[in-house]
């Protein structure tokens, strides 16, 4: 039979996160459950409503540390033994859920120059364009 911290630690290193899709699998919501456990238990969801829901992910984030905890106890875990900072994979993790969060609120994902959109704006004809009006022809 396995220590429990030691199977705790094991369940943090099978569910290592890269991209959002990854926090779906069985391993990473067991993850989940095991690194906010005690948070999910008195708000009475799992670890698949909080994927699944912006307004459980908002009230996660505002209860105190808890989200930091979290996510500092799965880190801690998936680095041990590499030559990974924990700085890094907090910061990865963070970056992930992000996305999470955004991609549950339904906005859309930004691929490439983020700036691009802001200057559609600014070029001759489009949507920033001063507009004619149809009953005043320029001259």
């Amino acid at each position: 039979m396995m220590d429990p911290q030691k199977a705790e630690a094991q369940t943090f290193k099978d569910a290592v996160c890269e991209d959002v899709s990854d926090f779906y699998s069985r391993k990473s919501r067991d993850a989940i459950g095991r690194a906010a456990g005690k948070y999910l238990q008195s708000v009475r969801i799992t670890p698949t409503e909080l994927l699944h829901s912006s307004k459980h992910q908002r009230s996660f984030s505002d209860a105190g540390t808890t989200l930091m905890q979290a996510v500092q106890k799965a880190a801690i875990a998936q680095v041990k033994s590499t030559q990974t900072p924990v700085s890094e994979r907090v910061r990865r993790l963070y970056e992930i859920t992000d996305q999470l969060r955004k991609d549950a609120l339904g906005m859309p994902r930004i691929a490439g120059n983020a700036g691009a959109d802001r200057n559609q704006n600014k070029r001759p004809g489009g949507a920033g364009a001063r507009q004619q009006h149809p009953a005043r022809p320029r001259a």
